[in-house]
């Protein structure tokens, strides 16, 4: 009996020993088959032999898979996968940074749908709007369906809202038209989120041309940070202005907060922890801020009147008495739409070049102002 328990026993153990391995091989060929992404942290990219799997991961969580194919629709078993045959030929753009990307891949005569043109800079773009030939579909805030099913666009790229979860356009799905989420603003460096250029590039077979365009825009950005690197000045820089109760400062660990550090600033909030925005009091501000040499990203001001309206104590601000606040206000439209938030977000070293020309003008080679402007 007991001879007959040890032999179940080895047989259990080899067949799970075996089940393991079957899952390592099979989470091997995954990593085999992963693109490299040098900065980007919430997609990635596996290249199979008739398909391409795409996964959107925040915090290591998988929040949207998608199998892209050219030719025979694959036979796979992925949990809520979406299946999109490639190239796409129509668009809905539902963010002014997509248009940014499909304007570096040449794939702007694609787009038949955006959400709102109030908040598209792109020249282009607005003109076809004008023309009829480009819809908004969500001027609202709201995907209107009706309209997008009428105008069937081969995906609808669009935002992931965290306050929705994975939840799904019931209306869009049952009419096959694939809703891509994405979660671009979470990355947490600038090279990062314009590495995303090699996302969109999947859905038009361009990766190639994205590679090549994320290694120029890549290069060009680590030569301004090595240039900034040369200062032995290191200004201290203030950013944003207080919104009702709170001001809200980038997070020592943000987007912008990168940027700074990257242009040789010494940001006051740098050795913060935080991914997104610090919400804190006028008073926490004034006393660490008062005495930043520069300031910077004042929202909606365009003068330096218009910051003393909202709040008199602004100039008791160093920067406010020596000149020194900037905006990066300078490329908006007539309707407010800033190309800060459509092209400068897909090519970061247009911002870095912008904020090293402001801090360190002791460095000449910097060029002149792309986004930036100073405040009188």
């Amino acid at each position: 009996m007991a001879k007959r328990n040890n032999i179940f026993f080895f047989v259990v153990i080899v067949f799970l020993c075996w089940a393991c391995g079957q899952e390592t091989i099979k989470q091997d060929k995954n990593t085999q088959n992963e693109k490299k992404l040098n900065y980007a942290k919430c997609f990635k990219i596996y290249d199979f032999e008739n398909y391409q799997l795409i996964k959107i991961l925040n915090q290591k969580q998988i929040i949207g898979q998608y199998v892209l194919y050219k030719k025979e629709k694959p036979e796979l078993n992925i949990n809520n996968a979406v299946f999109i045959k490639i190239p796409i030929t129509k668009i809905a753009a539902l963010s002014s940074i997509y248009i940014g990307f499909l304007n570096q891949l040449n794939e702007l005569k694609n787009i038949n749908a955006i959400d709102n043109s109030n908040y598209i800079f792109n020249q282009y773009i607005l003109e076809k709007v004008k023309q009829n030939n480009i819809k908004e579909i969500a001027i609202n805030g709201q995907i209107n369906d009706e309209l997008t099913i009428h105008l069937r666009p081969d995906v609808v790229f669009t935002y992931f809202d965290q306050a929705k979860g994975n939840s799904k356009n019931q209306k869009l799905t049952k009419a096959e038209i694939p809703v891509v989420s994405l979660i671009d603003h979470l990355e947490d460096h600038p090279l990062g989120r314009a590495e995303w250029i090699k996302f969109f590039a999947c859905f038009f077979i361009q990766e190639k041309l994205a590679d090549s365009l994320f290694s120029a825009t890549e290069k060009k950005y680590n030569a301004l940070k090595q240039l900034a690197a040369t200062s032995k000045i290191k200004p201290k820089v203030l950013t944003e202005h207080k919104l009702n109760d709170a001001w809200y400062v980038p997070g020592g660990k943000s987007y912008m907060a990168a940027l700074l550090q990257d242009a040789n600033t010494n940001y006051i909030w740098r050795n913060d922890e935080h991914t997104g925005s610090l919400p804190l009091s006028f008073e926490e501000v004034y006393t660490k801020a008062i005495n930043a040499d520069y300031w910077l990203n004042v929202l909606f001001c365009n003068s330096k009147a218009d910051l003393i309206k909202l709040d008199n104590r602004y100039k008791n601000f160093y920067a406010f008495e020596k000149n020194q606040i900037f905006n990066n206000n300078l490329l908006v439209s007539d309707k407010g739409a800033n190309d800060y938030w459509e092209t400068g977000l897909t090519q970061p070293d247009l911002i870095l070049n912008d904020i090293i020309s402001i801090v360190h003008p002791e460095l000449k080679s910097t060029k002149q102002l792309r986004f930036y402007q100073q405040l009188k």
